[in-house]
């Protein structure tokens, strides 16, 4: 399950800092500290909500461990398996805080949805901050080369779909902040470069927000009828309803 993946990256990190050259000098006690969480993660087994808690009893326990940062990582990937949205935003803000190389794109856009939909001004001014930071990644990665065996034309593809929700998020959050005018702007955009149901549904909204409700039905009516995969039938009946 996906949520023990990061159990891996515990106990390489974990390897890695007992056998550096020369040996440091608090290695037996980085040796107890893994023995000990390797032994609680085990008997946490495939319980995503125990394996959290082991992993933040023992940041309790060692504050100071030199793998603070994995393990905060970990819990991050560990909350959005669990879709534990508070624990999300409280280690996902310290990652991002403390990184210094790319960001990882997932984490960023389960961040920065987290955000908003918990609300308020504060959440929502964050939350642009990070839509802000998920768009410019994308930017930087378009010079790249493909990843993940896909050929040029799957990863522009794949690209354009990252951005079109990165905007779609800065959308929401300029609308929450109080800009429904600069809203639709970034949902049309958004839109423009890759068509879907979000960008749609968001264009709508803002609109309806604005009075401008023969234009919103417009959207809605694309929101409902475009083929989306990630747009359940759920969010179809809504999109009716609206």
């Amino acid at each position: 399950m996906t949520f023990l993946v990061p159990f891996l990256l515990l106990s390489l990190a974990f390897a890695q800092v007992q056998q550096p050259p020369p040996p440091a000098p608090d290695a037996a006690a980085t040796a107890r500290e893994q023995e000990e969480l390797s032994r609680a993660l085990a008997e946490a087994g495939t319980s995503p909500v125990d394996y959290i808690r082991a992993l933040e009893q023992h940041l309790e326990k060692y504050p100071n461990s030199p793998q603070r940062a994995v393990i905060e990582k970990a819990l991050v990937k560990s909350a959005m398996d669990a879709s534990d949205d508070a624990r999300l935003i409280k280690y996902g803000e310290r990652v991002m805080a403390s990184s210094s190389g790319p960001d990882d794109l997932q984490v960023l856009d389960r961040l920065t949805r987290a955000l908003l939909d918990a609300g308020g001004p504060e959440n929502a001014k964050q939350a642009l901050e990070y839509a802000k930071r998920f768009e410019a990644d994308i930017v930087k990665m378009r010079g790249g080369e493909p990843r993940a065996h896909l050929s040029a034309a799957q990863w522009s593809q794949d690209l354009d779909r990252a951005s079109s929700r990165a905007l779609v998020l800065e959308a929401r959050a300029e609308g929450t902040l109080g800009d429904a005018a600069q809203a639709v702007a970034l949902a049309a955009k958004s839109w423009q470069i890759w068509p879907s149901a979000g960008a749609a549904r968001e264009k709508g909204w803002w609109l309806a927000k604005q009075g401008r409700n023969a234009e919103a039905i417009q959207c809605y009516a694309e929101a409902f009828t475009i083929e989306d995969p990630q747009s359940t039938e759920a969010d179809r009946a809504q999109d009716r309803r609206r």
